[in-house]
């Protein structure tokens, strides 16, 4: 018998039955209470969940909404939103050299970073055609039903056909595929000898 139940045992036998027979509840329900404790509240799959989640919700006061957004010389603007810890705010400003805070809470901040090229939805999708009226387009979709995104000029179309072969005539009605800003510039630049003045037509829209 281990001497820590021995000892146990002479303190009982000094005691009235009516404080024994408490004594020896107690120590049972000690045991039960020890033994039958649920060890998934802190191994399962579900408490740590829990866990990660009382975590997240702890550190969120400490962090930052920053919207990423990244303008294309020629396309539509991309944003990417992100939550960072507000210690990495200055490295940012440095990385980019701007970072502008918005909203009421001073807990959201915008970084700008711009870029001299095509934006890759106009890379992958972007043609330069015609309008009805005649005016130098950027779109996606179909000649036929076009998405326009900007337009630049209007084209004097008498005198591009008279001057151009009508192939390349063509391939202006169908929509040129632009892949890069220096084959877009070049398109502009080329179809651009045949732009009306700006008196010559209605205001150009941009």
């Amino acid at each position: 018998m281990s001497s820590w139940l021995k000892r146990l045992l002479r303190k009982l036998r000094v005691k009235r039955p009516a404080q024994l027979l408490a004594s020896l509840l107690f120590f049972l329900v000690a045991l039960s209470v020890l033994f039958n404790q649920d060890p998934s509240s802190s191994t399962s799959p579900g408490g740590g969940n829990e866990q990660k989640e009382e975590i997240t919700a702890a550190l969120a006061p400490n962090m930052a909404e920053v919207i990423f957004r990244t303008i294309y010389e020629v396309g539509p603007v991309e944003e990417e939103v992100k939550k960072l810890p507000y210690s990495e705010l200055e490295n940012l400003k440095k990385k980019y050299g701007n970072l502008t805070p918005y909203g009421a809470n001073g807990d959201r901040f915008i970084v700008e970073k711009r870029v001299e090229d095509l934006s890759p939805f106009i890379k992958e999708r972007g043609k330069l055609g015609l309008t009805k009226e005649g005016m130098l387009m950027l779109y996606t979709g179909s000649d036929i039903d076009p998405q326009v995104i900007e337009t630049f000029f209007r084209i004097d179309v008498k005198r591009m056909e008279s001057s151009l072969p009508q192939e390349e005539v063509n391939l202006l009605r169908q929509g040129i595929p632009v892949h890069s800003l220096a084959e877009f510039n070049s398109i502009l630049s080329t179809y651009g000898e045949y732009a009306l003045y700006r008196d010559e037509t209605d205001p150009v829209e941009n």
